[in-house]
């Protein structure tokens, strides 16, 4: 985490994967501060239960603009897609690697399971997910890859377009 103050706002770096430590440090900052915040992205993704969280504390804050830098991936290309604020991407290197969330996001840093098997089959029915994904303006082939449980990667211009209601510029 880095702390920059300019202009009135401040600037908050989010380097490191979606991981219980990070996530709270992120919350953390969120719940102690009330001036404008640049929330800069970058990580490789991580575990999807800690998107929510983080996802909430984003929405509850009243001033903050997303900018995600080099790689915003998994976890948190979900978490760009499940929040409503602006974002901004400052150049064009930008890139998001996509699937579906995999198993061992299922379990807790112990290894321990998250949902017992009722849950969890509740989950994989639930078409929510893929509904989501289905909405995406992404090519056929892209789609029918991310379908089959393949990774795609993201690149400025299909970012762009996923993003355009909400993208501001510098």
């Amino acid at each position: 985490m880095e702390l920059i103050v300019d202009n009135k706002r401040l600037t908050y770096i989010f380097n490191n994967d979606f991981e219980l430590s990070a996530i709270n440090d992120a919350i953390t900052f969120l719940n102690n501060n009330d001036l404008p915040i640049n929330f800069f992205i970058n990580t490789p993704g991580g575990y999807t239960s800690f998107v929510h969280p983080l996802t909430k504390a984003i929405e509850d804050y009243e001033d903050i603009v997303l900018y995600p830098i080099e790689e915003c991936s998994s976890s948190g290309f979900f978490l760009l897609m499940n929040t409503t604020v602006p974002i901004c991407f400052l150049d064009k290197s930008m890139r998001s690697i996509v699937h579906f969330p995999r198993i061992d996001c299922l379990v807790d840093l112990n290894e321990t399971p998250i949902y017992d098997k009722k849950e969890l089959k509740l989950r994989s029915a639930n078409n929510k997910f893929k509904n989501l994904l289905l909405e995406l303006p992404l090519e056929q082939k892209q789609l029918k890859k991310l379908l089959r449980g393949e990774d795609i990667v993201l690149y400025h211009d299909s970012l762009s377009e996923i993003f355009k209601d909400r993208l501001i510029h510098e």
